[in-house]
């Protein structure tokens, strides 16, 4: 009998905690759920409100819609890509929230690469976030191109989002709202995958200035697990921005409808500054800051430093507002490049221009070394011509005297006469003499000598036959003109 009565107070000892055991199981069982369900939340809204994606423009505060000119822009503005000269890899990793004890583990991970090819820029994307227990998944497959002067870009989305099992995602609620072992709550291990697409655009308004306009999941799938009509909402997002040589700056705004017709609007601003270091690289310091419905206040600063064909970018995020106690969020992220890099467009037409200006000198110089030959030439011809011209006048002058051996008896008679007679032939033949001159001068004239050589010639000429008798005035006036 004591053997059956300590048998049987060792069973109900047994029962008493087993049912200790379910009891605890059960008192526990909806607070852990509801904080699961609070965290699915939770990560459902970071998709309504604007994320911050990689560490260079989450420095920014996201304001990347006109200002991306990286890898980067395939999460904000599929069109900047566009900017990307060779090929380029990006990843990132981000712990959000990291003080939440519950055991979440929240995380980002970012993946990304583009290849430019005959003037278009292909790209890949993957983007992850979620926990243990809750993944929203998106894989993004994008183009960018230019045409007349405006850069275009397109993005074909899959987006996936999954709930996880645990061991307490078996132990729900019933219909009663009482909690029971062996229920599995509705929602658990289901996923969807749908296809959303985004396009963008960005225009040049001139070297320094910027604009872009972005707009998000055009198509609106509608990712809630029972099809209830939970869309995500189309965004637009539209930016500007200023490059300087001392400071970047650039500027958001975007809309999006989130509940009921009502618009969640959100401004971001943001600055970089670079500082060159030559063969070293360059550094660059970020802030911006961001403002918008629902009480959205954050305020973000970061720096990164770029080499030849690697560069790492970190950020630091502060909410103002919003979850408390749960941790800043800090980024840090990797690119990559590889291959060499094109000309610009700058560049290349400079260089174009250089080579043009270079030919255009050397025919001129073969041209002045043409004109020099001429004109070498020229002189010679004229003092030839005049020196001809000098052996003429000679004999003349030495002819004269001849007049001395007329006998006296005719001098008196027949003196004056050959003089008047020598003096008209002398002036017609300085006449012809001049004439002659002044049609080699025409001729000098239409082979296009200088000016300088023009009047040269000209002055020559007055000088030689301004007190002759002989008109001179052609001469003169041509010399006036």
């Amino acid at each position: 009998m004591r053997g059956q009565r300590s048998e049987m107070r060792e069973d109900r000892r047994a029962d008493r905690e087993r049912s200790n055991n379910f009891h605890f199981l059960t008192s526990n069982l909806y607070p852990l759920f509801s904080i699961l369900y609070s965290l699915f939340a939770i990560c459902y809204s970071l998709f309504t409100i604007p994320c911050l994606y990689a560490s260079r423009s989450s420095g920014v505060c996201g304001t990347y819609v006109a200002s991306g000119d990286d890898i980067e822009s395939i999460f904000y503005n599929p069109a900047g890509l566009y900017n990307i000269k060779t090929s380029e890899i990006f990843t990132s990793y981000t712990t959000l929230y990291p003080k939440l004890t519950d055991g979440s583990k929240l995380s980002e991970v970012y993946l990304a690469a583009g290849l430019p090819y005959k003037g278009y820029v292909p790209a890949f994307g993957y983007f992850l976030l979620g926990g243990e227990f809750y993944k929203d998944e998106t894989y993004a497959f994008s183009l960018s191109g230019i045409y007349k002067k405006i850069v275009f870009g397109l993005t074909a989305k899959i987006l996936r989002k999954s709930i996880g099992t645990d061991d307490y995602s078996f132990n729900s609620v019933d219909e009663t709202g009482k909690a029971k072992r062996g229920i599995t709550d509705h929602l658990t291990g289901k996923s969807k995958t749908l296809f959303s697409l985004d396009a963008g655009i960005l225009y040049n308004i001139s070297e320094n200035y910027k604009i872009g306009l972005s707009i998000k999941d055009i198509n609106q799938p509608d990712m809630s697990f029972e099809n209830s009509g939970d869309t995500k909402k189309m965004k637009s997002t539209i930016g500007f921005a200023m490059n300087t040589t001392l400071i970047n700056l650039s500027a958001d705004f975007s809309a999006q409808e989130y509940s009921n017709n009502i618009l969640d609007y959100v401004f971001s601003f943001g600055a970089e500054r670079h500082f060159d270091f030559g063969e070293y690289g360059a550094t660059a310091i970020r802030c911006g800051m961001t403002f918008g419905s629902r009480e959205l206040r954050r305020f973000a600063v970061g720096f990164g430093h770029s080499l030849k064909w690697f560069g790492f970018n970190y950020s630091y995020i502060f909410p103002l507002v919003g979850i408390k106690n749960s941790g800043d969020i800090q980024r840090i992220s990797l690119n990559m490049r590889f291959g060499k890099p094109p000309e610009s467009k700058k560049l290349k037409e400079l260089s174009e221009k250089l080579f043009t200006e270079k030919s255009q000198n050397e025919k001129l110089l073969k041209e002045v070394e043409r004109l020099e030959n001429e004109k070498d030439r020229l002189k010679k011809e004229l003092e030839s011509l005049l020196a001809s011209e000098k052996e003429k006048e000679e004999p003349k002058a030495e002819r004269s005297p001849a007049v001395e051996y007329i006998p006296p008896r005719e001098i008196s008679v027949e003196k004056k006469a050959p003089r008047i007679s020598t003096a008209k032939s002398d002036i017609d033949n300085r006449k012809i003499e001049f004439d002659t001159s002044m049609r080699y001068y025409y001729q000098l004239k239409d082979r296009g000598i200088s000016e300088r050589e023009k009047k040269d010639i000209l002055r020559r000429i007055i000088r030689k036959y301004e007190n002759t008798g002989v008109d001179i005035s052609e001469a003169k006036t041509e010399l006036a003109k």
